[in-house]
C-alpha cells in the first residue's frame, strides 16, 4: 500500500476524478475546474493516490490546516472494494499523521449505507462528535446545505471542534462568517 501526492499533470489523475464523480453525489463535490485548481494551487489541499502493487486503486484528498487534518474525500474503486484495501489505506494514512488530529465528514447514519460507513471509520479509531453539524453547498453548485455528521479521529475537545467547523467553512466552503 502506497500513498503518492499527485496532481492534475499526473498519468493517474483522470482515474482520480473518474472515481470522484462515481463515488460521490453531485452535492458531495466541486465543479471539476475548482476541484483541479484546489489540487493544483491550494497549498493546503493535497491529493493523495492510493496504490497497491503500483496500481491506482484509490484517493484521497486531505486538507492540512496545521493543528488538525480533514479527509475531504477519500474513495477505493468499486472493483477493489471489500479486499481491505479502504481500511488499510486510511490505517496508513492515520500512521503517517500520527498524533494529528483528522476530521472528515459522513451522512448521518439513517440508511444501511451511511450506517456501514460510519461503522468503517469507528472500526479505524474513529468516533462521531457532538456537534449540529450542516455541509454548505459548494460555490457554484445549487445552493442547499445538508445535515452531515462529523467524525473525529484523537481527542478534540467541543471548542476546538467549533474551530474546526469554522476553518472548513472559512476555507474549505468559501462562506465568510
Amino acid at each position: 500500500m502506497e500513498l503518492y501526492s499527485i496532481n492534475t499533470a499526473s498519468i493517474y489523475y483522470p482515474f482520480v476524478e473518474d472515481l470522484f464523480h462515481s463515488a460521490f453525489p453531485e452535492k458531495e463535490r466541486r465543479l471539476d475546474k475548482d476541484q483541479r485548481e484546489n489540487i493544483d494551487d491550494q497549498p493546503l489541499m493535497s491529493c493523495l493516490l492510493i496504490s497497491e502493487n503500483s496500481a491506482p486503486v484509490g484517493f484521497i484528498t486531505k486538507w492540512d490546516f496545521g493543528k488538525f487534518l480533514y479527509i475531504e474525500h477519500f474513495a477505493i474503486a468499486l472493483d477493489r472494494r471489500g479486499q481491505g484495501l479502504g481500511s488499510a489505506s486510511l490505517a496508513y494514512f492515520l500512521q503517517i499523521h500520527s498524533g494529528i488530529p483528522v476530521v472528515l465528514e459522513v451522512e448521518p447514519p439513517v440508511s444501511i449505507e451511511a450506517q456501514r460507513r460510519v461503522e468503517f471509520y469507528q472500526k479505524a479509531g474513529f468516533h462521531l462528535c457532538k456537534l449540529s453539524y450542516s455541509q454548505p453547498a459548494y460555490p457554484d453548485r445549487a445552493n442547499v446545505s445538508f445535515d452531515m455528521n462529523i467524525m473525529c479521529y484523537g481527542s478534540i475537545s467541543q471548542m476546538f471542534l467549533e474551530k474546526v467547523v469554522f476553518q472548513l467553512y472559512s476555507v474549505v466552503y468559501q462562506i465568510n462568517n
